[in-house]
C-alpha cells in the first residue's frame, strides 16, 4: 500500500459494464479463445447485476460463455440464473 489507488466497484458504475464487456470480448477474440456477442437484453441484465466479484467475476462469466456458446449470440436466457 505504498500508493493506494481507489477505484469504484463495478456495481457502483453499471454504465461501464457494456464497454468492459466489449473490451473483454475483443481480448478473447484476439487471443483465439472464441468469439460471440451479447444481445441487448443480456447487456441490460448484466448491467443491472450487483457484481460482488467485480470485474474478475465478469471476465470469468465471459470466458465460460465463450466456451458454451461459440460463434453465437448470447441472450438473457443463456445467462446463468443469478444474472436474470
Amino acid at each position: 500500500n505504498v500508493f493506494p489507488i481507489e477505484m469504484p466497484t463495478l456495481r457502483d458504475r453499471p454504465e461501464d459494464v457494456p464497454e468492459i464487456i466489449q473490451d473483454l470480448l475483443e481480448r478473447l477474440d484476439q487471443d483465439g479463445h472464441g468469439r460471440f456477442e451479447f444481445t441487448s437484453d443480456a447487456i441490460v441484465a448484466l448491467s443491472q447485476y450487483p457484481w460482488p466479484g467485480n470485474i474478475r467475476e465478469l471476465s470469468n462469466l465471459i470466458q465460460r460463455l465463450a466456451i458454451l456458446h461459440p460463434n453465437a449470440s448470447v441472450s438473457v436466457q443463456d445467462l446463468p440464473q443469478k444474472f436474470m
